[in-house]
């Protein structure tokens, strides 16, 4: 009883850790996902079918389509469209120079910002390359003459 009780709860944080990962946009990758949990392919494989199951019953409760799909060039599972958008790296680096342009905040307000927003709208292995792009822009960044901290006062 204890151990089916233990097991039922092992197989639910797997199925909750799966689900958070597809809902950060990333990729799920069946056998990874058997080393991590120390399972058999065939769990793994149930519990793509109950996360599939799960967003179909959700298309019809809220109306909003997502499709658990196979990626045969990833050799992965995804989720279409992903819980969270991310911009792309281009759209990021307009964001990102537009409020360097600006010149409205200090440093000590704008570059926490800026790591904010690539760290949230960037997905991992693109990171490094957005910050190249604007670490010039930020080694040239000019303080508002004032000084004074503006986050507060808008």
């Amino acid at each position: 009883m204890i151990t089916e009780l233990n097991e039922t709860k092992i197989a639910k944080d797997r199925l909750i850790n799966m689900y958070a990962t597809l809902a950060e946009g990333k990729a799920l990758y069946k056998a990874q996902e058997a080393v991590k949990f120390n399972c058999s392919l065939r769990s793994i494989q149930r519990d793509i079918e109950d996360l599939r199951s799960f967003f179909a019953n959700q298309s019809e409760i809220t109306g909003a389509v997502q499709e658990l799909i196979y990626d045969r060039k990833m050799n992965a599972y995804r989720l279409v469209p992903p819980l969270r958008n991310l911009l792309s790296n281009e759209e990021t680096f307009a964001v990102l120079k537009i409020l360097l342009e600006s010149r409205s905040l200090t440093e000590a307000e704008m570059f926490p910002i800026l790591q904010k927003l690539i760290s949230c709208c960037v997905p991992a292995d693109k990171q490094k390359q957005v910050n190249e792009l604007i670490a010039n822009e930020k080694f040239h960044y000019i303080e508002p003459r004032h000084k004074s901290k503006m986050l507060l006062k808008m």
